[in-house]
C-alpha cells in the first residue's frame, strides 16, 4: 500500500506540475508545499516567494474571498468545495476547486475562459484524490464520479448515474438518511451523513459523505459537490470500544477540553459515554458542556479541570441525586490528549451496606451475638468473605491495570495492544459483573429488596437465548425438547439468570460427559422446565440443603469444583417471588436433574 500510495503521490504532482490549471498545496497549517508552474505565472510570483509560507500572509486579501472558507472547510471539516468568484489578483470571473488530503488541501483554479480546455486535466486531478468524489444536478441526479467511484464499485457510470448509486447502498442506511438527503436537497443545506456503500466484492463499508451546494450570481443552486471518505476501520474501532464501555457496570465518559482565547481549560465538552453514564448524563448529552449537564458544585468542575491542565489522576466520593434520590460514586479522573476520561462505581448499596454494618455492629454490642447467629454461619459467613475477596482480587487488579493501560491508548486506534486490552478488559468484566451481581443479590435478598420486572415473555426463545450465549464457549452439546414457544409471566432477566446458573452447574459436576438434556413442559397453569446432566450426582442426604444459603458439599470429589454455594440459593428466591417451585432429583455417580416451575399466568 506504501508503495501504491508514493507512486500516487509522484503521478499527481507530476500532473499537478504541467496541467493548464493553476494549482497549489498546502499543509495543515496553510503552509505552501507545492506551486506549479502555471500558478507562479498567474500569481506574477516564483515559487521561492511562496514555498514555505502561510496562504493568507501571501494572499492577505483573500480572506474576504470563497477561497478563505473553502480553505478553512478542507483543512477543519475535510470537506471539498468548488466554486466560482470575481477574484481581484487575477482581474476576472474564476472556477476554483479545493481537495482536502491526507496532510493538508490542494487548490486548483483557471480563468473561466480557459475552464473548457482544462476539463480533462481536472478530471485527472480528481481522479487521484482518495476519497469518491461526485457531482449532482440540483435535483440531485448524480451527473460526475470520479475515478474511485469505478475501481470501488467495479460499475459503470450509466449504472450509476442520477439515483442508480443507490443500489450500492445499504438499504437500513439508505432508507434512513433519504428523509436528510432531500431534505438538503429542497433547501440547499450541506449535507453531512454517514452510510455504508457495497464495494465490488460485496463487502459493505462505512463512508462518510459530505455535500455542498454551488450557486450562481442569483444564488441559485446550479450543482452538489460532494465526497465520500471511509471510515469503515474507524467506526468499527469507535464501536468495538464503545461495546466494551456499554459492557461495564461502571459509568464512563470522555471529556474533551473547552479552551478560551489564551488557550486555557475553561470547561469540558462531554465526548463520549457508555450507556451506565447516560442514565446520568441524559441520553442527549454528547456534545454538550460539563456545567450544563451535571449539577455538582463548581469545585468538582475544578478539579477534572486540574486534572486535564496537569496530568495528575484523581479520585474521590460524591453524592448525586437521581429522581429525587441520593446515590454515591467513586470517581476517578484521568488525562488523555486533550481532554480526561471519568469512571464512576455506584457505591451506594456499599455505603448503605456500611452504614447497616456499623448499626448492626452498635446493636450487636449490646446484645448476646451468639444467641441469633449460630457458630456454623458464622464460619461459613467468615470462608464465604474470604473467597470472595480472593476471587475478586485478581479480576479487579487486572481491570484497573488495563483500563489505564487503555486509556493511555486510547488515541492510537490502530496500535494492536489496544485490541488485546479491550479483549482482556471485556473478559474480566464479565467474571466481575457475574461475582458482584451475585453478591448483590444475596444482600438484596436479606434486606428484601430484590426488584422485579414483572411482565408476558417467552420463556423457551429465553432458554434458547441463554443456549446461544453458552453453547460457543463449551464443549457439551445443550439439547432442548418441548415447544418453540410458550409465554409465562414474570421477570424474564431473572428466569434467565435461573436457566443459566442451572446450565452451568450441569455443565460444571459433568466433566465426563458431554451433553446436558433441557425439556419444556407446558399445562394449563405451569412451565416446568428441567436441566439434566449426567455427571457425579449427590448424595441424598445433601438434596434438600443445596439450596441453602452459601451451602457446599465437601466431599473429596465436589472440593475440586470452584463455588460459592449461592447460586441455587439466588434461583431459589427468584422462583419463590413467582409462585413457582424448585427441585432435584440425583443419585450418586447418575447424574443430576434440576428443575423450576412457573406459572403460566400471575397476577
Amino acid at each position: 500500500m506504501q508503495d501504491d500510495s508514493h507512486l500516487s503521490y509522484l503521478k499527481a504532482y507530476s500532473i499537478l506540475n504541467t496541467i493548464n490549471h493553476a494549482c497549489y498545496e498546502i499543509n495543515r497549517e496553510g503552509i505552501f508545499i507545492f506551486i506549479n508552474k502555471k500558478a507562479e505565472e498567474l500569481f506574477e510570483m516564483s515559487k521561492d516567494a511562496i514555498l514555505g509560507r502561510n496562504v493568507w500572509d501571501v494572499f492577505p486579501n483573500s480572506v474576504t474571498t470563497p477561497t478563505f472558507t473553502a480553505i478553512n472547510n478542507a483543512l477543519q471539516k475535510k470537506e471539498a468545495s468548488q466554486y466560482e468568484y470575481i477574484s481581484e489578483l487575477l482581474k476576472g470571473w474564476v472556477f476554483a476547486s479545493v481537495i482536502p488530503t491526507e496532510n493538508g488541501a490542494i487548490v486548483t483554479f483557471t480563468k473561466v475562459e480557459t475552464l473548457r480546455q482544462s476539463k480533462e486535466h481536472l478530471q485527472k486531478i480528481l481522479d487521484t484524490m482518495p476519497q469518491l468524489v461526485w457531482t449532482t444536478l440540483p435535483n440531485g441526479d448524480v451527473d460526475f464520479f470520479n475515478e474511485q467511484v469505478f475501481n470501488y464499485t467495479r460499475l459503470s457510470y450509466d449504472q450509476l448515474k442520477a439515483w442508480g448509486w443507490g443500489a450500492i447502498a445499504h438499504p437500513d442506511d439508505l432508507a434512513a438518511n433519504m428523509p436528510i438527503i432531500m431534505h438538503g436537497i429542497q433547501t440547499g443545506t450541506a449535507l453531512h451523513y454517514a452510510i455504508r456503500f457495497k464495494r465490488h466484492d460485496g463487502v459493505y463499508r462505512w463512508h462518510l459523505n459530505k455535500a455542498q451546494p454551488l450557486r450562481d450570481e442569483k444564488g441559485e443552486i446550479y450543482m452538489w459537490v460532494g465526497s465520500s471518505t471511509d471510515i469503515d476501520d474507524e467506526k468499527k474501532s469507535r464501536d468495538l470500544l464503545q461495546s466494551v464501555f456499554d459492557a461495564s457496570s461502571n459509568t464512563i465518559s470522555f471529556m474533551k477540553n473547552i479552551r478560551n482565547a489564551e488557550g486555557t481549560i475553561i470547561d469540558l465538552e462531554i465526548n463520549m459515554v457508555n450507556e451506565k453514564a447516560k442514565v446520568i448524563t441524559g441520553a442527549d448529552s454528547l456534545g454538550k458542556r460539563y456545567s450544563e449537564v451535571f449539577n455538582f458544585s463548581s469545585g468538582i468542575k475544578e478539579k477534572f479541570i486540574h486534572t486535564a491542565t496537569t496530568g495528575t489522576p484523581l479520585r474521590f466520593e460524591t453524592c448525586y441525586q437521581l429522581d429525587g434520590t441520593d446515590n454515591w460514586y467513586d470517581v476517578r479522573a484521568v488525562k488523555l490528549e486533550d481532554g480526561i476520561v471519568i469512571t464512576s462505581e455506584n457505591i451506594t448499596e456499599r455505603k448503605i451496606a456500611e452504614a447497616a454494618s456499623i448499626h448492626a455492629a452498635e446493636e450487636l454490642n449490646t446484645q448476646n451475638r451468639q444467641l441469633t447467629e449460630s457458630r456454623e454461619m458464622i464460619k461459613r459467613k467468615d470462608e464465604f468473605i474470604s473467597i470472595v475477596s480472593h476471587e475478586l482480587k485478581t479480576p479487579i487488579t487486572s481491570i484497573k491495570g488495563y483500563v489505564g493501560l487503555m486509556m493511555e491508548k486510547y488515541s492510537e486506534s490502530e496500535d494492536p495492544f489496544l485490541a488485546k486490552s479491550i479483549f482482556t478488559v471485556n473478559k474480566q468484566l464479565i467474571k466481575l459483573t457475574s461475582l458482584i451481581n451475585n453478591l448483590l443479590d444475596v444482600t438484596r435478598i436479606d434486606i428484601k429488596r430484590m426488584e422485579f420486572n414483572m411482565q408476558p415473555f417467552d420463556i423457551c426463545a429465553t432458554v434458547a437465548e441463554a443456549i446461544a450465549i453458552m453453547q460457543p464457549t463449551i464443549a457439551h452439546q445443550l439439547i432442548v425438547k418441548g415447544p418453540e414457544s410458550c409465554t409465562a409471566y414474570g421477570d424474564k432477566e431473572r428466569i434467565n439468570q435461573v436457566i443459566l446458573n442451572l446450565l452451568t452447574n450441569a455443565i460444571k459436576y459433568s466433566p465426563e460427559s458431554d451433553k446436558v438434556l433441557i425439556n419444556i413442559k407446558s399445562d394449563k397453569e405451569n412451565i416446568t422446565i428441567t436441566v439434566q446432566d449426567f455427571g457425579i450426582g449427590i448424595d441424598q442426604e445433601y438434596l434438600e440443603r443445596i439450596f441453602e444459603r452459601f451451602y457446599r458439599i465437601e466431599g473429596e470429589v465436589e472440593k475440586n469444583f470452584a463455588g460459592f454455594g449461592i447460586g441455587l440459593y439466588i434461583s431459589t428466591e427468584i422462583i419463590i417471588k413467582h409462585n413457582g417451585k424448585i427441585g432435584v432429583e440425583s443419585k450418586k455417580g447418575e447424574g443430576s436433574v434440576f428443575y423450576f416451575t412457573i406459572p403460566v399466568l400471575s397476577k
